[in-house]
Formats: C-alpha cells, sequence, structure tokens
C-alpha cells in the first residue's frame, strides 16, 4: 500500500474528528464524555494556527491516518514540538501509514528547526499493551528515547 501525507484543511474536519472520538473510544478516555463540538472547533483552530501541524495520511484518496503537533518555545530560545493524536485506522496499522506521517513530520521538525519533540503513549489501550508497545517500539526507531514518566491523577469533579 502507498500512502500520501499532507497538511488537513477544513475539509477534512469530519474525518479527524471521527478518528478522535476512535481514538476516545479505544482508549482508557472512553468513560470519559467526548464532545464532537470541542473536537471541531479545536480542529478547526488548529488547522489556521502557524504553531499546529495537522497531518493526514491517505491511501487510494481515503484519510486513513491523523498526526496533530504543536511547536512551542515557552521556556526556551529553541522550538518544542508535542505531540497531540497519533492514531490509524486499524486496518492500516503495521502496513507503513505511520511511518509515512512520521517521516513527514521529520521533515518538518528539520524544516522547522525544532530542537525537541515530546510524544508519548497515554490512551491506555485495553489490548494487552500490543499497541503501546508497537507505538514505541516505532517512535524508538525513529529516535525517540524514554526520558521519564507520564502520571496521571483522575478527579470526580463532581460525578459519583
Amino acid at each position: 500500500m502507498s500512502y500520501t501525507v499532507r497538511f488537513a484543511t477544513k475539509a477534512d474536519i469530519q474525518k479527524a474528528v471521527e478518528f478522535g472520538y476512535q481514538f476516545h473510544s479505544e482508549s482508557s478516555y472512553r468513560d470519559m464524555a467526548f464532545s464532537f463540538e470541542n473536537a471541531f472547533y479545536s480542529l478547526e483552530c488548529m488547522i489556521d494556527a502557524e504553531d499546529f501541524h495537522v497531518l493526514v495520511a491517505e491511501c487510494d484518496g481515503t484519510i486513513v491516518g491523523l498526526y496533530i503537533f504543536g511547536v512551542e518555545n515557552p521556556w526556551t530560545v529553541e522550538k518544542v514540538a508535542m505531540c497531540v493524536i497519533f492514531y490509524i485506522d486499524p486496518q492500516h496499522r503495521g502496513k507503513a501509514c505511520a511511518c509515512a506521517l512520521l517521516d513527514k513530520a521529520e521533515e518538518i521538525c528539520n524544516n522547522d528547526d525544532i530542537a525537541l519533540f515530546y510524544t508519548s503513549s497515554t490512551a491506555g489501550f485495553d489490548d494487552g499493551g500490543a499497541n503501546e508497545r508497537a507505538f514505541t517500539g516505532l517512535m524508538q526507531r525513529y529516535g525517540f528515547k524514554n526520558v521519564g514518566s507520564y502520571l496521571i491523577k483522575e478527579y470526580s469533579n463532581g460525578k459519583d
């Protein structure tokens, strides 16, 4: 299979929101309410923003992957990129779609003088850790290394 990666346009927001919903429903976030309204608004803002890169991967004209990352430098002179979401349609996992998205992200980072790129696997997929191991292994092949822990604490926010 051949994958083409490009910057998302507003015409892609519907599919990107669908991927966000799929990611949400496959993950430990599924116990939290998904907001389509927030997702549409956020994607519209990110597509327009200079400090976000919203990438989609296509196979035969159909969007099958989504990679969003933001770039900032609040504490440093150098730019730092951080992953917002990395999602591959389950039928295209393990078939070079993720590599195509990462190759484009690498190109952007090199061209934009980005010094660091933070990413994490925090969704907590209930598959015995297979997706997390695949994601971690893929990122390590691209030069990412484990530099610490990502911790989470849940609050009830009035829920019983």
